[in-house]
């Protein structure tokens, strides 16, 4: 594996194990520092998608047939695990199927789907003079499609709220980053990076004082990633990792390399895990409850892979063959690796 490789790979596994500990973190006023530093999980995800698309190895179908199968499979499972014995339960499936809301962090999957669709408009954006430009388009639209509302007391319709939920646009610019960086199309000046990392601290101060401010508002925005001075904050930081990733020397984190490989799978199982554990006290104790649930999302990821691996090597009848291949047709969409 290439240096650039290893490294995109423990970038991931630090991005998933800050979501694990963003979905384990109480939401309460005393969360948002720590969420300032946990909220660059899901822009690193994308900037790191970004970093490994190109025009040359388009492949959209691809991707997508990947995305949308697991989706699937774990938008029952989760309709299963919430909504035990309640009537209408297929009706529910179907609703959180296409609505992308079966359980929290959901919305990443449309925006996934989204952005890959859009990639030879993102390819063209990146060679145009003006590609510094389209950098602003998430923290315009944080701007006027969450922070303006909050404060104007706007309320979305319900489909109107859905649609800005799952849109590509308010993380829109850190795919678009990764796309710039990982195509050569934009270079980071190494003469910058003190002056980057002052920035950034600014940035963090801002993200804690907006947090505070819009948690009397709305506690959900509060915390979130798409607050206005958090969208730039994890700007910055992509553009200080963006250094990192062209480096030669290679940043030898075996573990988290490990947890980047199954990072994907971890995404969806650690919900379950969580849902299982919250009403136990353990649940409450942060970081404990987090470390645990990513154990056993890892545990149950390699588990799910190695049981997938050991029905494909001993199909032999035909019969056999049918119902093997069923049955890894659906351990294959839990047990994802990875995501380009």
């Amino acid at each position: 594996m290439s240096n650039k490789n290893y490294t995109i790979q423990v970038l991931r596994g630090f991005a998933i194990c800050c979501v694990v500990m963003i979905h384990c973190l109480p939401q309460s006023v005393d969360s948002i520092f720590i969420r300032s530093f946990l909220n660059h999980a899901v822009p690193l995800f994308l900037y790191l998608s970004g970093i490994n698309s190109s025009m040359e190895n388009y492949k959209p179908k691809k991707r997508v047939k990947k995305v949308v199968f697991s989706y699937i499979i774990w938008s029952l499972i989760y309709t299963l695990l919430y909504n035990y014995g309640e009537p209408q339960l297929f009706r529910k499936f179907f609703l959180s199927l296409v609505t992308f809301n079966s359980a929290s962090g959901m919305y990443f999957i449309p925006v996934y789907i989204q952005l890959t669709l859009l990639i030879p408009i993102i390819d063209k954006m990146g060679s145009s003079r003006y590609k510094s430009i389209f950098l602003l388009i998430s923290p315009i639209e944080t701007f006027f499609s969450r922070i303006i509302p909050i404060f104007s007391g706007y309320h979305f319709s319900n489909l109107m709220a859905n649609i800005r939920i799952n849109s590509c646009l308010p993380w829109f610019s850190f795919f678009y980053l990764g796309y710039l960086v990982g195509n050569n199309k934009i270079y980071m000046k190494k003469k910058k990076e003190k002056k980057m990392i002052l920035l950034y601290v600014i940035l963090l101060f801002l993200s804690f004082f907006e947090g505070y401010l819009l948690f009397q508002y709305s506690p959900e925005v509060g915390v979130s990633a798409l607050k206005l001075s958090s969208v730039l904050a994890s700007m910055v930081f992509l553009m200080m990792i963006s250094k990192v990733i062209k480096c030669k020397k290679k940043i030898k984190i075996d573990v988290l390399k490990y947890i980047g490989d199954y990072s994907f799978s971890i995404f969806f199982l650690h919900l379950v895990i969580i849902q299982v554990f919250n009403r136990s006290q353990m649940y409450r104790l942060f970081p404990f409850n987090a470390l645990v649930v990513l154990i056993i999302s890892l545990v149950f990821s390699f588990s799910s892979k190695l049981f997938c691996c050991f029905i494909s090597w001993n199909s032999s009848t035909p019969i056999k063959q049918f119902f093997d291949s069923f049955l890894n047709f659906f351990v294959s969409g839990v047990a994802v690796v990875n995501l380009s």
